[in-house]
Formats: structure tokens, sequence, C-alpha cells
């Protein structure tokens, strides 16, 4: 029996190949290692941190630790490459000597594209339909899209940045039963991403909307307990914003046709993605609604997506992006599907914000923030003014 009402599901675009990953696609321009440094603003760095320390697998499977007191999924018993510790460390070290990322990143990584394998291939047997109306019409559409910044270093190979969030878009639910059908998908979809690890949960915190569609996701990452979180919002903007992408993790970058192939939860595996132009008009928005509204610890928070939009300024999807934002950010005014007030794109565009004006208090909180990148970025950190310049090109109307 279907998961969700049939006038609220929708088919479950995902597909399975077994091809190797790209290791020019996801380790190109690698940086030699470097040491890791207190974060001050970012507290998804900040938890990335407490896993620095030297952490081996075969540690745990071997160090006469009694089996149910290993971290959920890991050693003995545990599937995929989890269940063959030398086989893990020997892979850790060779993307950890290569990336110069802290151990505990690359192991969050190896779990967040392991979720999303499982997820993919949890999915897809329950693929489902959804009718929505469209002048008038009905027509099928895709029920969870991947997106975000995770998207754009696995899937589009076109950042090189850690990122641990899983970010995914729903169809955009609307009349009778709307609401239920997206808690319900929320819940089908978290279930799914959580398959390996056991479990998933509510976030402690539900003070705004914002918080309402995350789900975390616990991971055995080092002695302390951890999570993944996983954001599900309702909206959905048109078929021409999809493509199918290959997923790769840093560790997949460095493994050989046999590991991939028996373990193919390193990567080679695909999920429907949103093209980058949406995520560009996405971060615009979240960047300039917090530096309206003077949440500067917030805006702080979000420095990678600076990052981002550099990067993919300098892309080839750049033009595509430049072309589509306008427009995005009319058919998303409510804060791209995470609800609350919405803050008016400046008639410049963008470019206008007062996060890009010289000397404003927004755009010197973000400049304390930007240098907490290095520690998590391989490849070319562009400098803060050139990083600035970029993000701003991708919606210049003047």
């Amino acid at each position: 029996m279907s998961a969700f009402p049939v006038s609220a599901t929708a088919v479950l675009w995902i597909v399975f190949r077994g091809e190797r990953p790209s290791a020019q696609t996801c380790c190109a321009g690698l940086p030699k290692p470097r040491t890791a440094q207190p974060w001050k603003h970012c507290t998804w760095l900040m938890r990335s941190q407490r896993c620095s320390r030297k952490w081996k697998l075969s540690d745990l499977a071997t160090g006469g630790i009694e089996p149910s007191k290993l971290p959920i999924g890991v050693g003995r018993g545990a599937k995929g490459l989890a269940g063959s510790p030398a086989e893990f460390d020997d892979l850790l070290n060779r993307a950890k000597d290569a990336l110069g990322l802290v151990e505990g990143v690359i192991v969050k990584d190896y779990w967040l594209t392991t979720c999303l394998y499982h997820f993919s291939q949890a999915g897809a047997p329950h693929a489902m339909r959804v009718y929505r109306e469209e002048k008038g019409q009905l027509g099928e559409s895709a029920v969870c899209l991947f997106t975000g910044g995770t998207a754009l270093v696995s899937a589009w190979g076109i950042t090189k940045r850690y990122s641990e969030e899983l970010d995914f878009l729903a169809v955009d639910l609307t009349g009778a039963g709307a609401k239920t059908a997206l808690k319900r998908a929320r819940s089908q979809i978290a279930k799914w991403l959580a398959t390996p690890l056991g479990q998933s949960e509510l976030p402690n915190s539900q003070d705004d909307n914002n918080t309402k569609g995350y789900r975390k996701i616990s991971i055995p990452v080092g002695d302390e307990p951890d999570y993944l979180k996983a954001e599900i919002v309702s909206e959905y903007l048109g078929d021409d914003l999809l493509e199918s992408r290959s997923v790769t993790s840093l560790m997949g970058c460095f493994a050989t046709d046999h590991q991939l192939a028996r373990y193919p939860e390193l990567g080679g595996f695909e999920l429907l993605c949103t093209k980058p132009a949406y995520t560009v008009a996405n971060k615009l928005d979240a960047l300039h609604r917090r530096a309206v509204e003077g949440h500067f610890r917030g805006l702080a928070a979000r420095v990678r997506d600076l990052y981002d939009l550099a990067m993919i300024a300098r892309s080839e999807h750049a033009e595509d992006a430049r072309r589509r934002v306008p427009d995005l950010a009319e058919k998303a005014p409510g804060s791209f599907g995470r609800g609350g007030d919405t803050v008016p794109r400046p008639d410049r565009g963008y470019a206008g914000s007062i996060l890009f004006r010289k000397g404003s208090e927004a755009q010197a909180k973000l400049e304390e923030a930007y240098p907490s990148l290095a520690d998590f970025v391989w490849g070319d950190l562009p400098p803060f003014g050139e990083a600035l310049e970029l993000a701003a090109s991708l919606d210049d109307q003047a």
C-alpha cells in the first residue's frame, strides 16, 4: 500500500548505474594537507572538529569492544565497506592524505553518501505517482529532488568543499490534505535515508518554520553522538530544472574498480537533481534575507553559500543561472519552500543587496567568517573580495 495518498504522491525518478565516479570531477586541484584550525563561526564546522582526532574503524572493530557497544552500522556484522575495517581505513587514509581534510569529515561524507545510496535503492521500488494541477491539466512529476550545497559537491562536481546537509525538494503539494501528505513524505524520505544507520528523528528545536522540514539521522562517527541533517521542503518549479546526476563520495574517488563494484555506496549511482540555477537563486535569497533582517549570526553560518555561488559563477553553469534567477525568484516568493515572510529581491537583482554594499555590517560579518572555510575546501578558495564579485555577478540587472 502506498505510503502517501494517491492525490499527493509522485514518481520518484532514481536510476542506479554502476559507473565509476570521476576522480577528476571530485578531487581536482588537491592541496597539501592542512592542519585543522579552530572555527569560530560555523556550527556545522565545529561539529566536525569533534571528529578530528585519530579515527580508525579497525580500532573499533578489533579493539576488544563488544559488538553491542560498537556504533550503529560499524565493524562486525556491518554491511558494505563499513564491514571491512582494514579496507575502510586504507581508503580513508588515501582520501585524507590527498584532500588534506580531517578524518572525521571524510567518514561523515562516507555515511552521507551511504544514506543517499540506500535512499536510491529503497525509493525506486516504491516509486509512486502524484497528479498536480497545472493550468487545469493533470501532469506527472518527481516526488523528490536532490538539491543544495551537498549536491553541488557530490553530484555536480562544481564545488570542492565538505558538506553534510541533505536537501531535497518534494513537489509543490496544494489542496486538501497537502500538509499531511508532506509530513508523510518527510517521514518516508527520512526512513529511506536512515536505512543503513537505524534511526532518524525530529530535531530538538522547532522554533521557526525553517526547522519543521528537518530530520536528524544518527551516524557512527567517533565516540560522541553525531548526525546528518536532512531537509525536505515542498516546491516544484518545472521539469527543465531537473537532471539525473551520478553521486560520488570522497572515498569513492580513490577506490578501485573492484571496490566500486563491491561497495556501490562509494559512488556511481544516480539521483535526480535540481540544476545549479535553482541553488543559485536559493542561496542568493538566503544570504540577502539574513542581511536585510540583521540576522548576522545566521549569515555567518551560511558563509559556505558565498563560496558555492562564486564557484558556480566560475563554472559552465553560470550563464544558465543568470538567465533563470529573476524568474525563479518571482516563482518562489516564500523563501524557496521554507515558508516565513518574504524579503523582496532588489530592483537591480540580488547584486543590489546590502550584502554586496561595501562597508555594510552584513558584509563585514560575512568577511569575518570567510576564513573558516579554509580547512574544509580542497582546491582554490577565492579571496573574499573576488568571491563577492562573482556571487553578485549571478544576478546583476544594472
